[in-house]
């Protein structure tokens, strides 16, 4: 059985001894209307700022018909594909789980108000995402 908490240590670790090799300034792509790191404020903890596109199979598609609702629909099927992985990767109470480069952490908190696990520990280079 794999340490979590050992795991992310190490890669700690290695991060802390060569940043240079992991980390950048660049941000990279970012959706368009999705705001910069250093411009998220966070009030309740709880706004969501997904960074996956998303598993649209059970969410309406976005047309000329509902574009106002891009948003709200574009969080849906992100929400979808946390719930994607958790179900492939049977996740529920009593496991672990390592997520590296959690992002804004959005899917560990659907995983363990939905799934349950006994514990989530997450490893992320990012320093403007662990900040928020």
């Amino acid at each position: 059985m794999v340490n979590v908490r050992q795991v992310a240590t190490r890669l700690k670790s290695a991060l802390l001894a060569d940043p240079e090799r992991f980390y950048t300034n660049e941000t990279g792509a970012w959706v368009a209307g999705m705001p910069a790191p250093q411009d998220i404020r966070v009030t309740t903890g709880r706004e969501p700022f997904w960074i996956n596109l998303g598993y649209w199979k059970h969410v309406e598609k976005v047309d000329d018909t509902n574009v106002e609702r891009v948003g709200e629909l574009f969080r849906s099927a992100q929400a979808e594909m946390a719930r994607l992985l958790a179900r492939t990767a049977k996740l529920g109470p009593g496991d672990a789980v390592l997520d590296c480069g959690f992002g804004y952490a959005d899917q560990d908190l659907l995983w363990a108000e939905e799934f349950k696990p006994a514990s989530i520990v997450g490893v992320n280079i990012t320093p403007n995402q662990v900040r928020v």
